[in-house]
């Protein structure tokens, strides 16, 4: 079940160079030390997710949630995207694993091992691990699996992707590039304008091979 959760961005949700995170505020419990022998707010989320990530869970039980933050997209061109790309493949994403938050954040990344189906630019093997971006944080009342870009690791699609390697020997799929194949219309994310133009994936993906192709 899909539901959208109010959050205040607080910082930790890493995509691309971009360090966001959008989750309950607990500002101004913050500001109180926690009394002895409790844990703080922050504190117990992360212990939360550790739990998760100990037990190996992948994130795909839990709950999604739509993360309202506002993106301003950088590229004015499928060139410009392509060329920002450290790879781009069309892949399907299977399984998910949670990590544990990194130290001063408190949130759990999810990383996906993914099958490779066509490799474009770059070099990737099929079960390469991708980071979609998606984060397991802190609810109203539970954890959910934040999904800051709309792109769900969780999903079986079907998917274009634009990535750049991360510090953590992984790919992380650029919040501006990716889109949803095999579909009757074309479904990015909501907030990328960039492949409003094209009718249809068909027509996207002509594209792309042509651009990728150009001398």
């Amino acid at each position: 079940m899909k539901r959208l959760v109010p959050f205040a961005v607080l910082g930790g949700l890493i995509i691309s160079a971009a360090t966001m995170l959008a989750v309950t505020s607990t500002r101004d419990n913050d500001a109180l030390p926690p009394r002895r022998g409790t844990l703080g707010p922050n504190e117990q989320v992360r212990q939360a997710i550790a739990q998760l990530a100990e037990a190996d869970a992948d994130g795909c039980h839990l709950n999604s949630a739509d993360i309202i933050l506002d993106f301003f997209n950088p590229y004015s061109t499928l060139e410009d995207l392509a060329n920002d790309s450290d790879a781009i493949v069309l892949a399907t994403f299977g399984e998910s694993h949670v990590l544990p938050p990194e130290k001063g954040t408190i949130a759990g990344r999810i990383v996906s091992f993914v099958r490779v189906d066509e490799v474009l630019v770059g070099s990737m093997d099929s079960g390469a691990t991708i980071e979609s971006g998606a984060r397991v944080l802190s609810g109203s009342n539970d954890l959910v699996r934040g999904l800051a870009t709309g792109l769900d690791p969780c999903a079986s699609d079907q998917l274009l992707l634009f990535l750049k390697r991360s510090d953590h020997d992984t790919f992380e799929v650029n919040p501006y590039g990716w889109v949803r194949l095999g579909r009757p219309t074309l479904e990015s994310a909501s907030f990328n304008d960039l492949f409003d133009s094209y009718g249809s994936t068909g027509e996207l993906m002509n594209a792309v091979r042509q651009t990728v192709n150009a001398p």
